[in-house]
């Protein structure tokens, strides 16, 4: 077969096989792992935060199911200065359980975000005054205030 096409003789281009995704590299298990790790972490600092911050919602419950209960305003006043006390002690430990009036006022706003206090400083004051006179609405604001952004 002198006059054969010597390209005819040829085969086929012969393709190396696929490159298969397992087993994985060491950088993919080290990712895989990393990534495993920072879920779990995330996972328990939420979980701690959830634990460290449940009193401030229940407190709040609380707050809301108080001012929809009570109209009297002295019974009012006391209630939500109670509290806000079981919340403090909560987050700040006995301490707060001793302080009261002007003290108590002071502790508030040293640990406030509020820019209106004189809805607290009623709430604190009121105990000395016969006839205490509030704004219900306000003081609820200020007290869920304090409540969610104390630091």
């Amino acid at each position: 077969m002198p006059n054969a096409n010597p390209l005819d003789q040829l085969r086929d281009i012969h393709l190396p096989n696929a490159i298969d995704w397992w087993p994985l590299a060491y950088g993919w298990w080290l990712l895989i792992a990393l990534a495993c790790l920072s879920l779990c972490a995330a996972v328990v600092f939420y979980l701690r935060y959830r634990r460290a911050n449940r009193y401030r919602q229940a407190a709040i419950t609380e707050l809301n199911t108080l001012f929809q209960q009570e109209t009297d305003p002295a019974t009012l006043l006391a209630q939500t200065s109670a509290l806000l006390k079981r919340a403090a002690m909560q987050k700040f430990g006995r301490q707060c359980n001793q302080l009261h009036g002007q003290q108590w006022l002071d502790f508030l706003l040293q640990h406030s975000r509020c820019s209106d206090t004189e809805q607290l400083s009623a709430m604190c004051l009121a105990q000395y005054q016969a006839t205490p006179t509030i704004d219900a609405a306000a003081l609820k604001t200020q007290a869920q205030l304090w409540l969610k952004g104390h630091k």
